[in-house]
């Protein structure tokens, strides 16, 4: 066991600097979001799992979820506040987009097919921690990373937040109510098991460390949209003075 859950502390600290870098807003982060929603929203009205899970694929929201299991980990107030904020945001976007999509292509669909699809169930939890294991251990132990794409598709979110917004457009208080129940399931189911991994793998005293990367993170940011204001401010001032 111990094999098993042992890494360095430069391992450590690669995995946390990559798991912040990846569990941000960057460039094109709601498109890809909203695009993964549409499929899968389009796939949950037709019944259909080939794109329900080619939307779950493209979703970014699995690292945001990691990186909330590991802030629980290292007790960081700080990459909580971060991890929450991020997640609130994406669902309710989620929830927005599949609203709007469903609205569109009500008549294509029955509610039946979507409150089958949003059914929760003991095996869901036990498939969404045992998913929550494994795509921990593989984001740590970085040989086994090409497995993340898979398991992310078993456990994301996403279709059930989608099934939020399609239940409010059919006014449907089963969907709504088992979509956030299967909502919760899958979040606790593979968050705790994240939080286990990161424990095992000895992650708890690096809060400082977490912290400091998010500091830094955050001063590149700042510098980065600075220095965007004064190109803009720059060439304001050109386009004057040639005019």
């Amino acid at each position: 066991m111990t094999s098993i859950f042992t890494v360095s502390f430069p391992e450590q600290e690669e995995a946390i600097k990559t798991l912040l870098k990846e569990s941000r807003e960057r460039n094109g982060f709601y498109l890809l979001l909203g695009v993964a929603t549409f499929v899968v929203t389009l796939g949950l009205l037709i019944n259909s799992l080939e794109a329900i899970i080619g939307g779950a694929l493209v979703a970014p929201l699995l690292y945001p979820i990691l990186s909330l299991a590991l802030a629980v980990v290292t007790s960081s107030r700080l990459s909580l506040g971060r991890s929450l904020k991020l997640l609130g945001r994406a669902s309710a976007f989620v929830v927005i987009i599949s609203a709007l999509s469903g609205f569109v292509f009500s008549a294509f669909t029955n509610p039946s097919t979507v409150i089958l699809a949003t059914m929760p169930s003991l095996p869901v939890f036990m498939i969404a921690f045992a998913s929550g294991l494994a795509v921990a251990y593989a984001w740590v132990k970085r040989d086994f990373s090409a497995s993340l794409p898979g398991v992310a598709m078993t456990v994301s979110i996403l279709p059930p937040l989608a099934g939020v917004g399609i239940g409010l457009v059919f006014f449907s208080y089963q969907i709504i109510s088992q979509s956030i129940l299967l909502l919760i399931i899958n979040w606790l189911g593979m968050t705790g098991a994240a939080i286990i991994v990161f424990s095992l793998f000895g992650f708890s005293p690096l809060q400082k460390v977490e912290e400091q990367k998010i500091s830094e993170e955050t001063g590149e940011s700042k510098i980065q949209k600075k220095a965007i204001a004064e190109a803009a401010a720059k060439r304001e001032l050109e386009l004057e003075a040639g005019e």
